[in-house]
């Protein structure tokens, strides 16, 4: 393990700590995650943060993280900005309280809406935006570089609106984001500054307008996806391929511990928001494979075999499902910019962590996965940039929980293999059809804000000459 020896039980931490104030100066307001990762490649696989009087706890070594994701020992830990996100939440499957009844039966409600039976159902919606934006993107060939994540975020909140609960957000024909998706990220960022800047003596004060706008949004958001559950209670014999409509045959008044509408717009929001992000490790992937020729003949080439030369329509559910390298590429992404930064973990009883660190019951510990996603067991040079780290043989001689993108247990991300093939098809989309090029001298940057998300990213493409006409 790294860092230097330690005391049993004592947490290293950033030297020069501050009175009152703790670490925060050693933190960057614009890439906290960034400035912890730099804080912890340093410190240990077990060590400590102090942002007021906040005293955060984080692991970063698989051994570790494996005794965290013990579900005799621990559970998740619902942290505060979860709790702020209620509003809209409730106590969705993102933000119940362990233990709490609705969770479970909200789950076992959900669990067939994301069986592979259901999967293929919705591929039919996906790849129908799929080829929209193919469409958006043919219009733009050959022109000025295009914004990769103003277009990626189209996409996939178009997908995440049709599929969740039917609703058309237009995103290919306007210029900003739908009022919905808008107000749901505004309130994503401002549970992450309220969840800051109360530690602050006095912040209910300078936060109050922000609280009410906040307010605003929430009953805005409640209020859209209320109506739809009404006019789809109102007529139910007309049937929509989506995850609503799933929700709503297996909750009506004849089945055992069904859950309310309010309920079901709780998951319905829930997954929407679990969502935001999705664009991001398309996104990211194009970077890597624009900046590496002989990975993107790699990653083309199997996608050509795979679905052929001349494929005027969209791929089929088991054309996608082919692109074994295709999915490398996005594990290794989410590897380096994992879609989650982190996971509570929350002590069941006083327990003592990789035999050397004591845990009080109730102690919260972050699962920290930009360090955890470097830690020396991916090999050598674990910044580059390198697919094969997922080929079968490399993934079976590491620690099982070395790579953890979307959580753990039962109260992981449960819509993630939905998220996975939704990156999947728009990447492929965009490979089959289109010749992509890096902009000289652009370096990878990323903001923190609901994960991690590139900025500045634009790529110039061109439509490959024997797709010129097929993706209209």
């Amino acid at each position: 393990m790294r860092g230097r020896p330690m005391k049993r039980g004592e947490l290293p931490h950033p030297a020069r700590r501050v009175p009152v104030l703790g670490d925060v100066f050693r933190l960057s307001p614009r890439s906290p995650m960034a400035a912890i990762a730099r804080l912890g490649s340093s410190l240990g696989p077990v060590f400590e943060i102090k942002v007021f009087t906040k005293r955060i706890v984080l692991a970063a070594d698989p051994d570790v993280v494996t005794d965290l994701c013990d579900e005799s020992r621990f559970v998740k830990h619902v942290g505060p900005e979860l709790v702020e996100l209620r509003k809209v939440l409730g106590t969705g499957l993102v933000s119940a309280d362990v233990g709490d009844p609705m969770w479970s039966k909200a789950n076992a409600l959900m669990q067939p809406a994301f069986s592979q039976a259901a999967m293929r159902t919705y591929h039919t919606t996906l790849a129908a935006v799929a080829m929209e934006f193919a469409a958006h993107w043919s219009k733009k060939a050959g022109g000025s570089p295009v914004d990769v994540v103003a277009d990626l975020t189209r996409a996939t909140q178009e997908m995440t609106g049709r599929v969740t609960f039917g609703y058309v957000f237009g995103s290919f024909d306007r210029d900003d984001p739908h009022p919905f998706m808008a107000a749901l990220i505004a309130m994503i960022n401002h549970s992450e500054r309220a969840n800051i800047l109360q530690r602050i003596p006095l912040s209910s004060l300078v936060m109050r307008r922000a609280e009410k706008a906040s307010d605003e949004r929430g009953r805005y958001i409640n209020a859209v996806v209320d109506d739809v559950i009404r006019s789809r209670r109102a007529d139910p014999s007309n049937e929509h391929q989506d995850i609503l409509d799933v929700m709503l045959r297996a909750s009506g008044p004849e089945v055992p511990n069904q859950i309310s509408d309010e309920d079901i717009r709780f998951q319905i929001i829930g997954l929407a928001f679990g969502a935001d992000a999705t664009f991001c490790v398309p996104a990211i992937a194009l970077h890597y494979l624009a900046e590496s020729p002989q990975l993107l003949e790699k990653a083309r080439s199997e996608i050509d075999a795979a679905w052929g030369p001349d494929l005027e329509g969209p791929p089929s559910f088991e054309q996608v499902s082919k692109l074994r390298y295709l999915r490398r590429v996005l594990d290794e992404v989410m590897r380096l910019w994992s879609p989650v930064q982190g996971f509570l973990r929350e002590a069941k009883r006083d327990t003592v962590l990789a035999d050397r660190y004591p845990i009080k019951k109730g102690q919260g510990v972050v699962v920290f996965t930009p360090l955890l996603h470097r830690d020396p067991v991916w090999g050598a040079d674990v910044d580059a940039f390198d697919p094969d780290r997922f080929v079968p043989a490399r993934v079976k001689a590491r620690p099982a929980h070395a790579f953890k993108p979307f959580g753990t247990g039962m109260r992981s991300c449960i819509g993630r293999h939905l998220a996975v093939h939704e990156s999947l098809l728009i990447l492929s989309t965009v490979l089959y059809r289109f010749d992509i090029e890096p902009q000289p001298g652009y370096r990878l940057d990323v903001q923190e804000a609901g994960g991690v998300k590139p900025v500045g990213l634009t790529l110039s493409i061109r439509e490959r000459r024997s797709h010129a006409v097929r993706c209209l």
